[in-house]
């Protein structure tokens, strides 16, 4: 196995976020308040109901739960972000043209946060919070930004997984 010099894990933590989702949840309570209480339990109602609980609640699984993983290692670039990817997949230093960390701008680029693929392009990019990440670019053409809330750290431990001087 490599040696790791770098591992980060992003969970979306926004408070715009939470706050979207407490007011949708909100929401969800407007008809127990304005209904009459024989409408209230007809089943439909209730079915609705119950189907917009279980959406949210999913959402905020989906949402709150998922993180987004980096690891750079002698052997190349880890990253994984469910359930978009599953497993680990892996850049190899052998794959890749070059790689730089970037200054970005998540919705001028690709349209907000997450999992996103430049429209028109061979761009994709994985973005929880911030405007810094590693940009990579492949022997094939492809791009691919990995965000990342520790630039400084990431940029230290690529030069030394490649065994580079540091020159500080």
């Amino acid at each position: 196995m490599s040696k790791v010099y770098f591992t980060e894990s992003q969970r979306i933590d926004q408070l715009w976020m939470k706050l979207l989702m407490a007011v949708v949840a909100a929401g969800t309570l407007i008809p127990f308040l304005l209904l009459p209480k024989e409408e209230l339990w007809q089943i439909e109602i209730m079915l609705s109901m119950t189907g917009i609980f279980l959406a949210l609640l999913f959402a905020s699984i989906v949402v709150f739960a998922v993180k987004f993983e980096t690891r750079i290692t002698s052997e190349g670039i880890y990253y994984k972000y469910p359930p978009m990817l599953w497993k680990w997949k892996l850049a190899t230093y052998d794959e890749l043209k070059e790689f730089h960390i970037r200054k970005y701008n998540a919705w001028r680029e690709f349209g907000g946060l997450g999992y996103k693929t430049k429209p028109f392009s061979r761009s994709k990019a994985i973005i929880i919070k911030g405007n810094k990440g590693l940009q990579l670019t492949f022997k094939n053409g492809k791009r691919l930004l990995l965000g990342t809330q520790r630039p400084e750290a990431l940029r230290i431990a690529l030069k030394k997984a490649r065994g580079e001087d540091l020159d500080l």
